[in-house]
């Protein structure tokens, strides 16, 4: 009788023996007359008993040296290719927020992320912002913008009648009472100016100062209420709105009453013979 050479998948180490070995998981024999199985390399795997082969590891998986098992690729980390030994830990500005991912996913506008191997992106902080795809880093909001939200793709541009002084802003500050701005994205206090005379500026954060009306008047300036509008007095008139003064009737008229916007003409009989008078002499 003659020696038979171990089957594919089997193999024997010793002299004298009646069968041969079945190879265990993790190893191969792809030969006959086999003396020793073959482990199966990193990036393979093989689970079953006398096998003459080992198995490339799916995209999304990796393997060690002499794996029964592919194992899925972490959060972090991702493989597009079969029979791979790693999976491939995300670059900055991407994540991978599931198992078994064949591809890194960039972070959206408002997110970032500087890290490898991340799981998932960071919303931009208040003051801050991130525009674009894939960022690395936030940007801060500059002198004359706001932010006071998270996760957001740029700054806003300060109110009229408000300012931001500094960088990083999460709120923007009102002008005082009695003054006001027009300009947009203010980087300075000193654009709020003080309400002309004529005028009064009655709430925080304004953009246009509020004209003292008809009958009324107002001499000076940085007013924060209607009633620094003085009433026109009597023998006085202020016949227009954002009036700084009054004035007195003419000889021939006169006015009994206050805060009103025309003198009245003496009738005849009568005669008004000063400026500002109230009354009429018969």
């Amino acid at each position: 009788h003659s020696q038979i050479p171990c089957d594919l998948g089997t193999y024997q180490p010793n002299t004298g023996q009646s069968s041969c070995i079945d190879t265990s998981p993790g190893n191969f024999v792809p030969g006959t007359g086999a003396s020793s199985q073959q482990s199966c390399p990193s990036g393979t795997y093989q689970p079953d008993y006398s096998q003459v082969s080992c198995i490339d590891v799916s995209p999304g998986y990796e393997s060690n040296f002499e794996s029964t098992a592919q194992i899925m690729c972490d959060v972090g980390y991702y493989q597009p290719n079969t029979g791979v030994e790693n999976c491939i830990a995300t670059l900055p500005g991407n994540y991978v927020a599931n198992t078994g991912a064949t591809i890194q996913r960039e972070c959206n506008p408002g997110t970032y992320q500087p890290n490898c191997g991340s799981s998932s992106c960071i919303d931009a902080s208040i003051g801050h912002f991130v525009q674009d795809n894939n960022s690395v880093s936030q940007e801060g909001c500059s002198p004359g913008n706001y932010q006071p939200d998270t996760g957001q793709t740029s700054c806003i541009d300060a109110d009229p009648g408000n300012f931001v002084t500094d960088y990083y802003s999460s709120i923007q500050t009102a002008c005082d009472l009695g003054t006001y701005h027009n300009i947009i994205g203010s980087v300075q206090e000193s654009d709020c100016q003080s309400s002309d005379p004529g005028h009064y500026v009655d709430s925080t954060g304004a953009s246009s100062q509020t004209e003292c009306l008809p009958g009324s008047y107002n001499p000076n300036s940085g007013s924060v209420t209607s009633s620094d509008c003085i009433v026109a007095d009597i023998g006085h008139i202020v016949e227009n709105s954002a009036s700084s003064e009054q004035y007195p009737c003419e000889t021939g008229y006169y006015q009994p009453a206050t805060g009103q916007i025309f003198c009245l003409e003496s009738t005849s009989g009568s005669y008004v013979s000063e400026r500002g008078s109230s009354s009429v002499t018969y």
